[in-house]
């Protein structure tokens, strides 16, 4: 090791250059680099696709490295987003937390056709299982003496894009208002259509999910 703690290594060739005389390794995966390809970040020295994976393609994301207490992560992973907060994921975390709690408390408020008890019943479960297991997964690549970018939990899904999230915006406020004006509407219409959209929702999300995968495959 050197005083900037990079691996330097002899008598190897540059995996993308044979010609050429490795002098570092890849601090995550381990390839023999040369002068060129060698990224160095903080001291440590990257080929170009794990520093692309680790910072999400765009540039985003902060590296994260060490070995945290495997104790210690399970007990904030509890709380969604404190054990990534914990291990130094603070973006991954703070949107877990903000997700759960959000999610709970929009199943607190007054929305038509069953939604409130949707939210608190299944979002909120689906939310916590997803941040405790994920915590712990990433637990595991730090202690393999893996760098792992500090990502978003929706970062590199095309999906998500800000349109896709005003459209989620503008739904929970139309549901929120619509909550608000269900007692100016008869019992009976009410009844009807909580027995009835809720299905219609969740055929047209099946729906779209299949046109998706649809038009992929299609590619």
């Amino acid at each position: 090791m050197t005083q900037t703690e990079e691996t330097e290594v002899g008598g190897l060739r540059c995996y993308l250059h044979p010609e050429a005389e490795a002098r570092f390794a890849c601090a995550v995966c381990g390839r023999a680099l040369c002068d060129s390809c060698a990224v160095h970040v903080e001291g440590k020295a990257y080929c170009r696709p794990c520093l692309k994976e680790a910072v999400g393609g765009d540039g985003s994301g902060t590296l994260v490295r060490g070995s945290p207490s495997p104790v210690l992560v399970f007990l904030f992973s509890l709380l969604p987003g404190a054990g990534h907060m914990y291990m130094g994921f603070m973006r991954r975390g703070l949107q877990l937390m903000v997700l759960f709690f959000g999610t709970i408390w929009l199943g607190s408020l007054s929305m038509p056709l069953g939604f409130s008890d949707l939210l608190g019943m299944l979002a909120a479960p689906v939310v916590w299982f997803y941040s405790f297991f994920d915590s712990l997964g990433l637990s595991g690549r730090l202690g393999r003496g893996e760098a792992v970018a500090d990502r978003g939990i929706f970062a590199g899904n095309g999906a998500f894009t800000p349109a896709t999230w005003g459209w989620v915006l503008v739904g929970i406020g139309g549901m929120l208002l619509l909550g608000n004006l269900t007692h100016l509407l008869p019992s009976a219409f009410l009844f009807w259509m909580r027995r009835t959209v809720p299905p219609l929702v969740l055929i047209a999300l099946g729906a779209a999910i299949l046109w998706h995968q649809r038009n992929r495959w299609g590619r």
